[in-house]
C-alpha cells in the first residue's frame, strides 16, 4: 500500500500501524487521516495448550515466532517489558505469518505472536493457550493513510470517504453475521472465525486523529528507531491531517 502511494497509484487506504512509520522514515509523503478504535485483545502471544510456559517471565530463553517490523514485534517488546525482560532475553524467530504458524504448530518455536483472524483460527482448534494480549499494554489501531497531495487537493472528498466509512462501521456493528460472510468472501477466512474475532472486538468505529492517538503511534515509531528498524526518528504529528469544520 505504501509503495503504491509512493508511486501515486493509490490515493487513500487502510493499513496497520507499522507501514506508515516505515514510509515516513523513508521520506514517502503520506498523511494520517483517521484511525480505527483500538483492539488490543486481537493482538496476542500464544503457547501450546500443554506448554510449561505460564507467565511472560517464562518466555526467558524461549523461541518466539514473530514478524519483524510488525505490530506483533511492537507487542512482544511491550509485553516483555511488563516482566522486566527485553528481546535479548528471548530468542526471536522472525517469520512471515504462514511460516510462523507452521513453526509453532510443528513445535519448532515455543510461542507465537499473532493477531486475529489467525488467532481465532488457532483458538478454535483447542490446541493453544493465550499467554498475553495487547490490552492496556500495546493497544493498536489501523489507520486511514492518504498521499499528501490527495489530502491537500481534496479535503472535502477525504471527509466524505471517512463519513461513509463511519456508516459502514455502524452497519457492521449491527450486522456481524453478514459482515463475517462478506469478510469470508474477501479473505478466504471462514465466517465463523470472523464472528469469533468480533466477540472480543466491541470497538467498531473510525475517528479522526487526536493527540492521544498521535502519542500512541509516536511510541511505536520511537521503539522501532531504538530497535534499528528505521534509520532515523520520525515525528508522527508532522504527517497528521486535521479536517477543517
Amino acid at each position: 500500500m505504501m509503495e503504491a502511494m509512493n508511486a501515486n497509484a493509490v490515493d487513500i487506504g487502510v493499513v496497520g500501524a507499522p507501514p506508515p512509520i516505515f514510509a515516513q522514515a523513508a521520506g514517502v509523503p503520506v498523511t494520517y487521516v483517521a484511525s480505527s478504535l483500538p483492539n488490543g485483545k486481537g493482538q496476542v502471544i500464544l503457547v501450546r495448550k500443554k506448554s510449561s510456559i505460564r507467565t511472560v517471565a517464562d518466555l526467558k530463553g524461549k523461541k518466539v515466532a514473530v514478524g519483524k517490523g510488525t505490530a506483533g514485534h511492537y507487542l512482544i517488546v511491550k509485553v516483555l517489558g511488563t516482566a522486566k525482560l527485553t528481546l535479548n532475553d528471548i530468542q526471536p524467530v522472525y517469520l512471515l505469518p504462514a511460516d510462523a504458524r507452521a513453526a509453532f504448530e510443528g513445535g519448532n518455536v515455543d510461542a507465537w505472536v499473532t493477531s486475529d483472524p489467525r488467532y481465532a483460527e488457532a483458538e478454535r482448534t483447542g490446541q493453544v493457550r493465550l499467554l498475553a494480549n495487547g490490552a492496556k499494554v500495546a493497544e493498536q489501531r489501523s489507520y486511514f493513510i492518504a498521499t499528501r497531495s490527495f489530502v491537500s487537493k481534496n479535503p472535502q472528498l477525504v471527509k466524505a470517504i471517512i463519513d461513509e466509512q463511519k456508516k459502514d462501521e455502524e452497519w457492521a456493528k449491527r450486522n456481524r453475521k453478514e459482515s463475517a460472510r462478506i469478510l469470508e468472501t474477501a479473505t478466504g477466512v471462514k465466517a465463523e472465525n470472523w464472528e469469533w474475532t468480533f466477540e472480543r472486538r466491541p470497538n467498531f468505529g473510525v475517528v479522526y486523529m487526536n493527540n492521544q492517538i498521535v502519542k500512541e503511534q509516536q511510541e511505536m515509531a520511537d521503539l522501532f528507531f531504538q530497535l534499528k528498524l528505521i534509520p532515523k526518528t520520525v515525528q508522527i504529528k508532522d504527517a497528521v491531517w486535521t479536517p477543517q469544520p
